[in-house]
């Protein structure tokens, strides 16, 4: 079967710019998507030129984060392109915390999938409270957005301020409503344990865990976090917190050899503008 498209990224950036990567990326994947929906919280009028030939653009009151986002484009594509409900077209979410150095891996990894059927994708699944999925990528059938109780489920995202509310009522929570309705969710990343050594070491010198379980099981909280080469490699982006602050003090050193060059070293300066 051969399936189309939607692309719909969800945006923030506190001075209403976007950055270099993001333009590169919807260039890019507008040459083999249906459409791109782009949704800001802010985004200024020089800005919105640069991509305005490649996307739809809605902006937003800043609240609500990602999900919110989210909500406000699926009502987009629901009031607008309706017909195109189906299970031939597949919708791709995508948040701005990413910075997407190599978007063409990204598009590679997309291409190869090829079951969408009854099942939502993500990148990885946290341990963190309970088992559920992390909202760094999603991927599903617009045709499961015609089942009713799915389509209030994100009609009934509210303006939260807090980020971990976020994190209880929407990533887990949708992972939970998800399997009540049988449908299954499924990680496109493997966490690779060629990964794991030199963190577990790196933790144990700072003295922060003495105990191997106790490490493991932080693993699981966060593997865009501590599996950031093996995602870096196979799909081309990092998580922009881990550039900014390493809140788990993951080994980075890495990071020196992928800023080098001009123009990695500017999007290295615009993540961290961010």
């Amino acid at each position: 079967m051969v399936y189309k498209k939607y692309l719909l990224i969800a945006h923030y950036h506190k001075d209403g710019q976007i950055r270099s990567d993001l333009v590169n990326l919807i260039k890019l994947f507008s040459k083999s998507f249906e459409k791109i929906i782009f949704v800001s919280t802010k985004l200024s009028f020089s800005e919105k030129k640069k991509i305005k030939r490649f996307a739809y653009i809605i902006t937003r009151p800043n609240y609500g984060y990602d999900f919110y986002s989210w909500k406000v484009g699926i009502n987009f594509i629901r009031n607008k392109f309706y017909d195109d409900f189906d299970k031939r077209k597949i919708l791709f979410l995508l948040p701005s915390s990413l910075l997407y150095l190599k978007p063409q891996k990204l598009l590679k990894e997309f291409n190869k999938i090829k079951n969408f059927d009854n099942r939502v994708l993500c990148l990885s699944k946290s341990w963190e409270i309970c088992e559920h999925i992390q909202s760094d990528l999603l991927i599903f059938s617009l045709n499961l957005l015609k089942q009713k109780k799915i389509l209030n489920w994100w009609n009934n995202i509210k303006k939260f301020k807090s980020r971990q509310i976020i994190i209880y009522k929407y990533e887990i929570g949708l992972s939970k409503f998800l399997d009540k309705q049988n449908i299954k969710t499924v990680p496109i990343f493997d966490e690779n344990i060629k990964d794991f050594p030199s963190n577990l070491i790196r933790l144990l010198k700072l003295r922060v865990f003495n105990i191997f379980f106790k490490v493991r099981r932080i693993y699981k909280k966060n593997p865009t976090h501590f599996y950031w080469k093996s995602i870096y490699k196979k799909f081309g982006f990092i998580k922009i917190e881990l550039i900014k602050s390493n809140p788990h003090n993951v080994e980075i050193r890495d990071f020196k050899k992928i800023f080098r060059g001009k123009n990695n070293s500017k999007l290295h300066l615009e993540a961290i503008n961010n």
